[in-house]
C-alpha cells in the first residue's frame, strides 16, 4: 500500500540510524501531525478510510511534500518547527497531514529535510482536495511568507530549485 509506506518513510519509524536516537532530535519535533494520530500505521489507515468513504477507485490517497533547503540554513529543529508553520496553510483547510524530519546521517543532520503526507479528501467536507497548479502556488505563497518572515532565502514560483524545493506527487 502507497500510502501506508510514504506515511512510514516520513516519520522514519524504526530507523536504527537515526540520530534522533541518538537524543539530538526529540520526538515531539520529529513527527508531527494535524488530525491525524502521530501512530503512522493509524495516520495510513484514517487516510485510507477516508479514501474508501468519500473518494473514487484510482484516485489519490494522499500526496506526499518534500521540504529540502541547501545544507547550513536550518538544523533538525529549525526545519521541523519551519514547515510546521509553512503548514498552517494545510490546517486553514482542514487538510491532515504528517510531517516527519529527516536527518539519519551525519551529512543529513547538516542537511535535513521534511516530509509531508497529506490527504487527499477532506474529511469535514467528504470532498477531494484538487492539488493542482493554483493550489501549489497558493502554497508556494504561504510558504514564501513564513520564509520571509524568518529572512530564509524565498522559494522560486514556477521552479524546482534550491535552496527551498516542494515537490507534490500523488500517492
Amino acid at each position: 500500500m502507497a500510502v501506508l509506506k510514504a506515511v512510514l518513510y516520513a516519520t522514519d519509524i524504526g530507523n536504527t540510524k537515526s540520530w534522533w536516537q541518538g537524543k539530538l532530535l526529540p520526538i515531539n519535533e520529529r513527527i508531527l501531525a494535524y488530525g491525524l494520530p502521530i501512530d503512522p500505521n493509524r495516520a495510513a489507515d484514517e487516510l485510507v478510510m477516508w479514501h474508501d468513504v468519500y473518494g473514487n477507485p484510482g484516485e489519490n490517497i494522499g500526496y506526499e511534500i518534500l521540504f529540502d533547503m541547501k545544507s547550513g540554513i536550518c538544523n533538525p529543529l529549525e526545519i521541523g518547527q519551519l514547515i510546521w508553520e509553512v503548514n498552517g496553510f494545510l490546517r486553514s483547510l482542514n487538510i491532515p497531514f504528517i510531517q516527519g524530519v529527516h536527518c539519519n546521517t551525519k551529512r543529513e543532520y547538516e542537511h535535513p529535510h521534511v516530509h509531508v503526507v497529506m490527504s487527499a479528501i477532506y474529511p469535514l467536507l467528504g470532498k477531494k482536495v484538487n492539488v493542482d497548479h493554483g493550489f501549489i502556488i497558493l502554497y508556494k505563497n504561504y510558504a514564501n511568507q513564513v520564509l520571509f518572515k524568518h529572512g530564509l532565502p524565498l522559494i522560486k514560483i514556477g521552479f524546482k530549485s534550491l535552496p527551498f524545493r516542494v515537490v507534490i506527487k500523488g500517492e
